[in-house]
């Protein structure tokens, strides 16, 4: 009798564990479900013959917006590396007018193939 009783409740345990994972599964199954249908809206509605032309030139004059940004932002890295140019020059032209003028050709001459 207690064979019986004991497998009686492994079997009923098996049922309510195989219930559960059944129950969870399901879950799953609705959540994709809800997921799906929410989509297929979404889709139906941009693609809605009244939104769709809306949708499309929103997304051209933001690619418009986008590429004049991006034409403005050439410009300045133009005006960028001219100034870094110049800016690079500077040591240079500081050099030429800290140079003292008074002397002979040939005393530069010197001065500058001593370096």
């Amino acid at each position: 009798m207690t064979v019986v009783v004991s497998i009686n409740i492994l079997v009923s345990l098996l049922g309510f564990y195989t219930a559960w994972r059944i129950g969870r599964w399901r879950a799953s199954l609705a959540q994709a479900a809800d997921a799906l249908t929410a989509w297929e809206r979404q889709s139906q509605y941009r693609l809605r013959a009244e939104t769709a032309p809306e949708l499309i030139l929103a997304g051209q004059r933001q690619a418009a917006q986008l590429r004049s940004h991006y034409g403005r932002l050439q410009r300045q890295i133009g005006q960028l590396q001219q100034l870094m140019a110049l800016v690079g020059l500077l040591p240079l032209g500081w050099r030429l007018v800290r140079r003292s003028p008074g002397g002979s050709g040939q005393s530069r001459k010197r001065r500058f193939f001593r370096r």
